[in-house]
């Protein structure tokens, strides 16, 4: 048994180690993409508003979205918060400067609780926890749920879904049973952020996230949705999300909205009444989200531009359809074609996405996703790089097949490749990623339609500032030592 001295104060934290997307799939460094978002944490806001329904007093500091990049403000709000626990959000490319946190905590006061939460501990929390002796308690489900039962329970040997220390070693309770009703989560604390730190790119407006459902069915080799949220769609109430839209219009002056899902158009139903539910309420909202291609078609489409629908992500991932057939993708090139069309014809911008060096990327299958992204012509682009997140099919293929061309995951990302291909070393696949990215950046087409759809000077002047800058960033990566880039796109 190990007891949990009765907590009062909770400070969760986004590390000061970079702005990444912390809510656990994707975790991308945000100023290497070509839309700079900055992500409202929304995992601390959920997990701190259940822990005010236990009667905690809760602090969130997102030190990255501040701009902060030392430990001295950490510092600071751990003597004049005094916290009881401390909760930290990692990433996997971030997850040892994270946990500096941890022995920082324990060296202000040895009796605060640490816990950590990212998509990396629910495979590897007893190594982490052995690692970094200052962290007591890592979760390895859905924080929102089990970070309640942490501090209600007044026993981590009760707990399901996390990783302990105790005074006999380190513990690893039973998985959590099942994922849990986000539904019925509470509206997050948006009342103890600093909403005017979220901003969208081309506006400059307040923006924030709001979940919609969680879980993904589909058997993508690389994605962590389903080790992280499960293979069931769960969706929330479209009136229930339609309240909390309301609630962020009303309340805090915010119009523009990123909805996040791993499988927002999964349910054409449920997507039709929430569209028409934002309609009849006459919010006036703007807002956008991500979708698979095979789950659009024109009555979806008409309906979320009806309902404030500005842009789309869309995960096309490769040119090649061998590539997206090995990657168990599900979808076809003629159906990306047909998505990006549907888009445009309504007026709704799209922004791509694209995965270079998965175990079968050669040359050539590199050279058609990159000419099949400039037939697409969308709005904007990114080209990530293949990254073997633990607990996917991906990394098991890595490890079996000794792909990984540096000893640790850590420090690496969708643009610091730590794999090879088949065919491909990673300083190889990253030439290609780099130029792909700036001959996208300078398609005259794309950069004519995108300022024709400005809606004033200052949006335009915004779109020109986003571009210099993800060109710039482009151009630098492809400059760094020890990175040879070649003249290899056409």
């Amino acid at each position: 048994m190990q007891q949990v001295h009765r907590i009062k104060k909770a400070l969760l934290i986004n590390p000061p180690t970079g702005i990444y997307d912390r809510e656990n799939r994707c975790q991308s460094p945000v100023k290497k993409e070509t839309i700079n978002l900055v992500r409202t944490p929304m995992d601390l806001a959920y997990m701190a508003v259940v822990l005010e329904q236990e009667q905690i007093e809760c602090k969130i500091q997102d030190y990255p979205a501040l701009g902060i990049t030392t430990w001295d403000a950490f510092r600071d709000d751990l003597k004049q918060f005094a916290p009881d626990m401390v909760v930290i959000s990692v990433t996997t490319p971030t997850l040892k400067d994270d946990l500096v946190a941890a022995a920082v905590a324990k060296s202000y006061n040895k009796n605060i609780l640490v816990v950590a939460k990212g998509a990396y501990l629910v495979k590897f929390s007893v190594a982490v926890l052995e690692e970094y002796p200052d962290l007591d308690v890592a979760i390895r489900g859905e924080c929102e749920f089990i970070v309640k039962d942490i501090v209600a329970s007044g026993d981590l040997s009760l707990v399901k879904g996390i990783t302990y220390r105790s005074g006999s070693g380190v513990i690893e309770n039973e998985p959590a049973a099942e994922f849990g009703d986000i539904d019925g989560l509470p509206s997050p604390a948006r009342h103890l952020l600093n909403n005017n730190l979220y901003r969208a790119p081309d506006t400059g407006k307040p923006i924030t996230l709001v979940l919609t459902n969680r879980g993904c069915p589909n058997n993508c080799i690389y994605c962590l949705s389903p080790v992280v949220s499960g293979r069931t769609v769960r969706q929330r109430k479209p009136e229930h999300i339609v309240l909390e839209l309301e609630e962020c219009v009303n309340k805090y002056g915010i119009r523009d909205f990123f909805f996040r899902a791993d499988t927002f158009t999964w349910n054409k139903q449920w997507l039709l009444e929430l569209c028409k539910g934002i309609i009849e309420k006459k919010l006036s909202i703007r807002w956008g989200t991500n979708s698979r291609v095979n789950t659009l078609d024109e009555e979806r489409i008409i309906w979320m531009k009806k309902a404030g629908c500005d842009i789309i992500g869309l995960g096309i991932e490769s040119g090649d359809q061998n590539i997206l057939n090995g990657m168990k993708k599900g979808i076809t090139l003629d159906q990306c074609v047909s998505a990006v069309s549907l888009c445009r014809e309504h007026g709704i911008k799209t922004y791509l996405f694209f995965v270079l060096g998965m175990p079968d990327d050669s040359e050539d299958t590199i050279r058609n996703t990159i000419k099949f992204a400039a037939s697409l012509n969308g709005d904007f682009y990114n080209f990530f790089i293949a990254y073997p997140f633990p607990g996917t099919e991906l990394y098991e293929i890595c490890v079996r097949e000794k792909l990984f061309e540096h000893s640790s995951l850590f420090r690496h990302d969708f643009f610091m490749p730590v794999i090879r291909t088949r065919y491909l070393s990673n300083n190889r696949i990253r030439a290609f990623e780099r130029q792909a990215q700036i001959k996208m950046l300078l398609r005259p087409q794309a950069l004519l339609r995108i300022m024709r759809s400005a809606r004033s000077p200052r949006i335009a002047l915004n779109y020109i500032r986003g571009g210099i800058s993800a060109l710039k960033n482009a151009l630098f990566q492809s400059q760094e030592k020890g990175f040879v880039d070649e003249d290899i796109v056409d």
